[in-house]
This record gives C-alpha cells, sequence and structure tokens, in this order.
C-alpha cells in the first residue's frame, strides 16, 4: 500500500451524475460536490467499486433515494479524461435520528425461472426426479428503470405447477430494490447522501450466457460472443485483444456471463502469460495480455509515483491497475533469488484506490506462471 499525497496542483477530478445508461439520455450531466469520494480499479474487474458522500436538502436526498439507483456516476481529471466509471448500486440517506438504505441493484431479479425436480413417484424402482426449468417472467416496467437482471432460483422437488408459482411470488419480491431502515436517537445533524457505486463490469452477474454449439474457439471470441449476449447492450468490444487459447464453445451449465469470462481469463494463453479483463472508458470491455514492461517507479519515502524513465510525477488518479511499479531504492546492490518477472523491488498493481484529494492506495504482489498452467489443467 502506497500513500501519495504530491500536492504540487490545486485541481480536483469532478464528479458528475447522468440519467441511468438504460433510461432515455436527455437530461444533462450534473455535478457533485463531495464531503468524502473515493474509487477502486482492479485487474479484475477494470472500474470495479466507489463511494461518494455529500450533504443535500431534504428534496435532494429524498429524489436521490426515489431515483437514484442505476444513475450513471463519472470521475473526470482536470484533463477532462475519464477516470472511472460506474452505477449506483446503493442510495443510503441520513435525516436526523432516521437513516434509510435502497438497494444493492445487483440484487434484484426482473427476469426470473426455477429450476426444480420432478416429483418421484413411489414405485419399486422410483420414477420421475428429472430436472427441469419453468419459463421465465419478468418485469417489463422494471427492467425499464433498472435494466434486466435475470436469475434461476432452485426451487427443489416440485410439480410444475408450484414451481411456477414459487417463480412468480419471486419475481413480485425481488424486481425492485430493497429498503432498509434504522432510527438512531443519538443521531442528528445535517442531511447527508451516501452513494455505494459499481463499475458495469458487475452487470455480468445479471445475465446467464448459454450456447449449444460443439467444439472450440478462441478464448477471445468466447469473450466477445458473452458480451455480446448482453440483454442491456452495455458493452462495446473493440479493446478485446486475439487470444487463440482453443476454448470449448459449448455453454450448458446456467452460468452468469461474469463466471464464464472470470474462468476463461484466468486460463491465460497458449503460453500460459496472463491475460486481464476489465471494463472501461465508455463500457468498452478490455481483455490483454499482462505487460511485462515496468510503467511507475517509486521510492522508500512513497511521496510521490512517477513515470519510469521520464521522472514524470503523476497525480494519484492517473495511476493504474494492471502495470508494474519499482520501489527505486529498495536492496540497492544486494542480491535476492526471485522469480522471473518479479523482481524483489518490484509490485504488480491489482488494485488502485483514489481517495480524494490527494491520496492513493495500491495493492499488488507477483505474476506466477503456475497459476494459468494450473487453470489450463482444471485445478
Amino acid at each position: 500500500m502506497v500513500p501519495v499525497i504530491p500536492g504540487h496542483t490545486q485541481r480536483l477530478p469532478s464528479i458528475s451524475w447522468g440519467n441511468p445508461v438504460f433510461q432515455s439520455q436527455g437530461q444533462p450531466r450534473q455535478q457533485i460536490a463531495p464531503t468524502n469520494a473515493s474509487f477502486t480499479s482492479t485487474t479484475a474487474r477494470g472500474y470495479d467499486n466507489a463511494e461518494i458522500s455529500f450533504p443535500a436538502s431534504r428534496d435532494e436526498a429524498e429524489d436521490w433515494f426515489v431515483n437514484g439507483i442505476g444513475r450513471d456516476i463519472q470521475f473526470t481529471s482536470p484533463g477532462q479524461v475519464e477516470r472511472w466509471n460506474g452505477f449506483v448500486n446503493e442510495v443510503q440517506v441520513n435525516m436526523g435520528v432516521f437513516s434509510a438504505r435502497r438497494g444493492p441493484l445487483v440484487g434484484i431479479a426482473n427476469k426470473i425461472a426455477v429450476a426444480y425436480q420432478t416429483v418421484r413417484y413411489n414405485t419399486n424402482p422410483p420414477i420421475g426426479g428429472q430436472r427441469k426449468f419453468t419459463d421465465y417472467a419478468e418485469d417489463t416496467t422494471s427492467q425499464s428503470l433498472f435494466g434486466v437482471h435475470q436469475k434461476i432460483y432452485s426451487g427443489g422437488e416440485s410439480t410444475q405447477t408450484a414451481a411456477e408459482a414459487l417463480r412468480d411470488t419471486l419475481l413480485t419480491e425481488k424486481a425492485y430494490p430493497s429498503i432498509d431502515r434504522d432510527l438512531n436517537f443519538g443521531g442528528g445533524g445535517e442531511i447527508t447522501v451516501t452513494l455505494r457505486c459499481l463499475g458495469y463490469a458487475h452487470f455480468l452477474d445479471s445475465y446467464i450466457y448459454e450456447s449449444t454449439t460443439t467444439g472450440t474457439q478462441d478464448a477471445s471470441a468466447k469473450i466477445t460472443a458473452v458480451l455480446n449476449a448482453d440483454p442491456n447492450s452495455l458493452f462495446t468490444v473493440t479493446g478485446i485483444d486475439t487470444n487463440a487459447l482453443a476454448v470449448p464453445s459449448q455453454e450448458t451449465e446456467m452460468m452468469t456471463a461474469w463466471s464464464i469470462i472470470e474462468k476463461t481469463v484466468k486460463l491465460g494463453d497458449s503460453s500460459a502469460n496472463r491475460w486481464l479483463f476489465g471494463v472501461f472508458n465508455g463500457r468498452q470491455a478490455v481483455y490483454k495480455q499482462a505487460p511485462t514492461d515496468i510503467s511507475y517507479e517509486t521510492s522508500l519515502a512513497g511521496a510521490t509515483i512517477s513515470r519510469h524513465g521520464t521522472g514524470t510525477m503523476l497525480e494519484p488518479w492517473d495511476i493504474e491497475m494492471g502495470k508494474w511499479l519499482l520501489v527505486r531504492d529498495f536492496l540497492t546492490g544486494q542480491a535476492i533469488k526471485t522469480s522471473p518477472n518479479n523482481g524483489a523491488n518490484t509490485l504488480f498493481i491489482e488494485q488502485v484506490t483514489v481517495t480524494l484529494p490527494y491520496t492513493v492506495s495500491i495493492n499488488g504482489g507477483v505474476v506466477l506462471t503456475s497459476e494459468q498452467l494450473l487453470a489450463q489443467r482444471g485445478v
């Protein structure tokens, strides 16, 4: 973890919100003036999560509570470069002794089926017990507000009629964000709103990918097919690099899109190189081989991070995950045995969290070929 306080600029990223991307975009974006804000990017998802708190009038707080779920959130650098983008997953408002939370968005289900086993008959030998699925039931009003969120629930041993009744009950209860309420009689003070946000890669948990095509396909083609199956049409796929590793085309286990992409990314390529996946600017999905060259450097004092080779100082929000960082004055002149591409004074950045105004926390480690080899063997 490396805290950085450059102190050489007074310019800060701006935070704005717009309508949910699956709704009409006629309303202009509006700014948020936060008291606290942080955003995180990871090698697993790209833009991953963020949290923003700000004071509000009662009308503003109630508007966020009623209409804020799903709103598009964007952190933009002083140079007008997008540094994080996602959606409001949960809204919390604090009003005096009363606190209420609405969400999470990713917890809703508005396209539901139930998997069940047919009832076994008491014969010798028993008959029945086949796996079946109900048809999907959908709440189109919820979908127009929050996008399509597809779920399959397990109904155990059941008749078709009972499984369909369970499906319809689940749809009624799950199609809209839940609400929690608390009273704290020691509380009080100003009205505040807290937004807990997720990057758009988390929408990959919201639909199931199926393919009956037999044989194999390139890993990159598989990821592209999964992204193109998104019922919300959120993603662009121009950032998918070619990876010719052969993977099965068929998917019949009712797995989420994210589960399939995560599994495919872990395989690496035919040379067991590590590959990375994430969703970034403009909801562009990026799939590429992890780099092996050093991008950044710092010192044991940890006061700044700069570009390797140029010395150009970086603002916290300009530091990207999925890069190599060198601690240039660690173990100077000392020899130590390390794995290839994993020097004792280097760090592969897995996660970057920027907390405004001028702090960044970096977490990472090493990159191991064995992890891809084990994944390719199903371990």
